[in-house]
């Protein structure tokens, strides 16, 4: 399966999630994703190695959208911890799918 279609799936399941912790969890494997998907469009080829997870992490910190939507996401994770009955976090999380599927 194409990465851009399995992190527009993320996106849909992290949407339709009434869970914070696993819609957040969704928008995770979703820039992860994202972030495969920009390295196999530049590459011509896609990598599945033991370098993969570096390889992402440097794509996603050389990327100003996938590394916005890290720190939003993170953010949103500490948030959701420090106030755990998830005050306003479902209006977060649907803003940073918003800003990831532009």
């Amino acid at each position: 399966m194409d990465h851009s279609r399995l992190a527009d799936i993320y996106l849909k399941l992290s949407s339709s999630s009434e869970d914070p912790v696993i819609a957040l969890s969704f928008l995770l494997k979703a820039i992860e994703e994202m972030a495969m998907h920009k390295i196999v469009e530049e590459s011509g080829q896609d990598i599945f190695d033991n370098t993969v997870q570096k390889k992402i992490m440097e794509k996603i910190t050389e990327d100003e959208k996938l590394y916005s939507g890290l720190d939003r996401v993170l953010t949103a994770m500490f948030m959701f911890l420090q106030n755990e009955n998830g005050d306003n976090i479902g209006t977060y999380i649907e803003s940073i799918i918003k800003d990831l599927s532009r």
